[in-house]
């Protein structure tokens, strides 16, 4: 992410440096301009830091809250909906600016589309990472030791500062500090990284042209305003427009767009999607694994047979990046294990069809191990780790895995998927 940061900071810097060029008298040659310039940046600073206009609501945790004035620049950065301010800068580094990486002068690139959804997929592992401030003490204190500067002087800080336990989970003490913590982070809980993988399963299964309405909340007219869907849709084949409503409880927003606009709304479940499975054991977000990353970038090219989405990958089957015996002994961080049954006989306590990470439940109890390699078919998993390995035909490695198609079913991994796009998809088939 350094590089992005970095030019957003060089463009910042640009900004400020041509504003202070233009504030110095002794630059100009001629005083009526420098007058002209003085006279509007004195007034423009003035109306941007007037907070007598409009107030907000701090809040370090449910019932504790605070009214604040803000003006018009603290909607570029301040403590109240920060995590929205934060989400959108993102959002315009990927979904705006970056869109233009896309393009040689006028000319579209498809094969650079990959590209886009790789970075993509890559940055929202590292919004899950973020998200692992909530459990690591230890990492979190030092995030707030390097913000200190920033946010030493903000109600709420010193209680974060002092929480030593969980925070921002779904489950915790009443009186921790999440909603505080919310807004040191882009939207959390998958807010911000469901409306980037929607965009890209979008791009990458070619539903149709993508108008991103995500920085554009607010539509508005002089005597009011519309809530619109996240994005719209030109579908490919029907020429029809859909409206895409990322998240879950926003049937009086859809219904108040497509009322006005004929617009049809798809709502987009988040909290089902398999995509983001917080492991029950350690809390943290089980991320998007290498093979995954790997096979949904690779965008199809022009006259390809078009490809169903998938679901779900059976990690022991059909993932070559780590050997038979890495894999069952936990050394992929990315595989979740889900079951309800027993496995060979043996029963254990986390297969209550949750997702976990895999390595958190061998931790926990290695009989799994054992378990795995008691299965009748455990064998053509060895074949097919040897074949694979040992670089033998395709259609061999093939054949084998057809054998196992539907064996280990509980150690597993997820793909992009989102099940309300799939009719979208076929229509276009």
């Amino acid at each position: 992410m350094e590089p992005l940061l970095h030019k957003l900071h060089e463009a910042t810097q640009h900004l400020v440096i041509l504003d202070k060029t233009f504030k110095n008298k002794r630059n100009y040659e001629s005083e009526i301009d420098f007058i002209i310039y003085e006279e509007n940046s004195k007034r423009f600073e003035e109306l941007a830091n007037d907070d007598t206009i409009k107030k907000a609501t701090l809040t370090i945790r449910k019932g504790l809250t605070k009214k604040v004035k803000v003006s018009f620049a603290d909607e570029i950065y301040h403590q109240a909906e920060r995590q929205m301010k934060i989400s959108d800068l993102i959002e315009y580094l990927f979904l705006s600016r970056g869109i233009y990486f896309l393009f040689q002068g006028n000319s579209f690139k498809q094969d650079r589309v990959s590209i886009l959804i790789e970075l993509i997929l890559r940055y929202v592992n590292l919004l899950m990472m973020y998200e692992s401030l909530t459990v690591d003490k230890k990492l979190r204190g030092a995030c707030l030791s390097n913000l200190d500067t920033i946010l030493k002087q903000e109600y709420g800080y010193k209680e974060l500062k002092s929480w030593k336990e969980n925070v921002g989970l779904p489950k915790q003490k009443k009186r921790a500090p999440s909603e505080y913590f919310d807004s040191l982070l882009p939207k959390t809980a998958g807010g911000l990284w469901h409306e980037m993988l929607v965009f890209a399963f979008i791009l990458r299964y070619d539903i149709g042209h993508i108008f991103s309405l995500l920085l554009n909340q607010k539509p508005i007219s002089l005597t009011g305003k519309l809530s619109p869907p996240d994005l719209i849709i030109l579908h490919k084949k029907t020429c029809r427009y859909y409206g895409i409503e990322i998240g879950n409880l926003k049937e009086r927003q859809s219904g108040g767009f497509m009322s006005p606009s004929g617009i049809p709304v798809i709502p987009i479940d988040t909290q089902n999607s398999r995509i983001s499975d917080r492991c029950p054991i350690c809390s943290r977000w089980i991320n998007i694994c290498p093979k995954v990353i790997k096979d949904f970038s690779a965008t199809p090219t022009s006259g390809d047979k078009a490809e169903d989405p998938c679901d779900e990958i059976r990690c022991l089957i059909y993932c070559d990046n780590f050997t038979l015996d890495e894999k069952i002994n936990g050394k992929c961080p990315y595989m979740k294990f889900s079951y309800q049954r027993k496995i060979n006989g043996d029963s254990f306590n986390f297969a209550d069809n949750k997702h976990y990470h895999y390595h958190c439940c061998i931790k926990k109890d290695r009989r799994i191990i054992d378990a795995i390699k008691r299965d009748k078919n455990y064998k053509d998993l060895l074949e097919l780790d040897k074949a694979t390995h040992d670089n033998s035909s395709k259609d061999e490695i093939t054949k084998l895995k057809g054998t196992l198609q539907n064996k280990f079913v509980y150690i597993k991994t997820h793909s992009v998927f989102y099940s309300e796009l799939i009719k979208l998809i076929k229509m276009n088939h």
